[in-house]
């Protein structure tokens, strides 16, 4: 895989939907970015992501319990993984370089 030199961002955000290859993708993209000797911080987003091929510097699993918000909130998945990022998104303070993100396709609920 030969990724652009330059992506003029300082993030990298995958959006697709489930089962499209998020995590397969960003296992690449964490690689050639470890290979190119280039800084960058991965953040899991996605709480229901049961292993991930890869480190994650920030990871979502490391503060919000997926299943226990279920449990707690008597939530379905969505509902459970919505209320994850946002319990999650009250202790995501600073963080002063992000490149790379990996989550579940319900992104969109985070401005």
């Amino acid at each position: 895989m030969n990724l652009p030199t330059d992506l003029g961002a300082d993030s990298f955000v995958l959006n697709p939907c489930s089962g499209t290859g998020k995590t397969t993708l960003m296992h690449r993209l964490v690689c050639d970015t470890q290979g190119s000797n280039k800084r960058g911080y991965v953040v899991n987003l996605d709480p229901a992501v049961m292993t991930l091929p890869f480190g994650a510097n920030i990871d979502i699993r490391d503060t919000v319990r997926y299943k226990d918000v279920m449990k707690e909130y008597t939530l379905g998945p969505n509902g459970g993984i919505l209320t994850s990022l946002n319990l999650f998104a009250t202790k995501f303070d600073e963080v002063d370089c992000y490149n790379l993100f990996h989550h579940s396709c319900r992104f969109d609920s985070i401005s």
